[in-house]
């Protein structure tokens, strides 16, 4: 078995653009991300293989006026759901800094390495 963990992934859609699709034009231009905009989702990259195990770890903890529901700063909660089997994980964490959360790395080290590990949607570990 394959595994995968993907740590603030905007993969439904992208707040930026349905937001604040003129402020990040200006602002970022040709730069920072400013290619991945033009998707509404990332469904041409194609699905995760049925063998592989992945678990998404979104963040909870930021402030972006332009994202109304929980967000990380930069990505809404609801935007990090795969339309693939998958485990979720929502955590206090911030978008720029999720991947050094401890608790981050201990929920996908688990994951990772221990066959069979789940995770509960609230963010806890079972």
């Amino acid at each position: 078995m394959q595994y995968s963990a993907l740590f603030g992934s905007s993969i439904a859609g992208l707040s930026r653009k349905n937001y604040c699709k003129d402020f990040y034009d200006q602002a970022l231009g040709d730069y920072a991300g400013a290619e991945l905009m033009d998707f509404t989702n990332f469904q041409h990259l194609g699905p995760f293989p049925p063998t592989k195990k992945v678990l998404v770890i979104a963040g909870n903890l930021g402030f972006n006026p332009f994202i109304k529901e929980s967000n990380d700063g930069k990505v809404a909660v609801k935007e990090t759901f795969l339309n693939t089997p998958h485990e979720h994980c929502v955590v206090g964490a911030g978008h720029s800094w999720i991947s050094l959360s401890p608790k981050v790395i201990r929920v996908a080290k688990a994951f990772l390495f221990e066959s069979g590990q789940t995770f509960r949607d609230d963010g806890r570990e079972p």
